[in-house]
């Protein structure tokens, strides 16, 4: 029980900003997973794939912001919180194929 509380505990203190990039990074990869795993036969590919597709997404919206920074704040954070979402969507993918 002390385990889910310092969980709970951890999540509550994560800026909003961040946990829509966290949950951003998971919905994206559990859809690019859903998407190959529809197509090809699931495998550990689908995993992989979501999780590349975070990382260039992610990667690739710091770059827009980096170039309207009267607008938008380009944060290397806001990437490995979305690429955290990306992994932990990926590992539950993979966890399933056992």
């Amino acid at each position: 029980m002390k385990f889910i509380k310092k969980i709970l505990h951890i999540i509550a203190n994560i800026p909003h900003d961040k946990l829509l990039h966290l949950f951003a990074g998971y919905v994206i990869s559990h859809i690019v997973n859903n998407v190959y795993c529809a197509i090809f036969t699931p495998s550990y590919g689908g995993a992989i794939a979501g999780f590349i597709v975070v990382l260039a997404i992610s990667i690739a919206k710091e770059i827009y912001d980096s170039k309207h920074r009267e607008t938008e704040t380009p944060e290397v954070k806001d990437v490995i919180y979305s690429m955290s979402g990306g992994f932990i969507s990926s590992l539950i993918s993979l966890i399933a194929l056992l």
